[in-house]
């Protein structure tokens, strides 16, 4: 997973670290699902559940994304969002509600 602790230094309360921008977030993202799934590359516009996806690795991402950024996704995401662009998007949007 990329270290974003020399990109920026800046973290939560929580002392997860704070991703910069979109692109940051994406690339986090889809290196923690690429772990979970033990599959990469993976693209944006790839299916979660299609790449093998379930409840247990949907908890898994959720457990290391939120170690990561500090932000909690619901599970839900991971089966209402059709691809992993989606997810992205989404821990975007609680990233920068915080």
């Amino acid at each position: 997973m990329q270290d974003f602790s020399t990109e920026n230094p800046g973290t939560t309360s929580a002392g997860a670290l704070t991703p910069r921008n979109l692109q940051d977030i994406e690339t986090l993202v889809l290196a923690t699902l690429g772990e979970v799934l033990q599959t990469s590359p993976l693209r944006p516009d790839q299916d979660f559940l299609d790449l093998g996806g379930n409840s247990l690795t949907a908890a898994q991402a959720i457990a290391r994304i939120q170690d990561a950024v500090g932000v909690q996704l619901p599970l839900e995401a991971f089966f209402e969002a059709a691809t992993l662009e989606e997810i992205v998007n989404w821990v975007h949007d609680l990233t920068v509600g915080d």
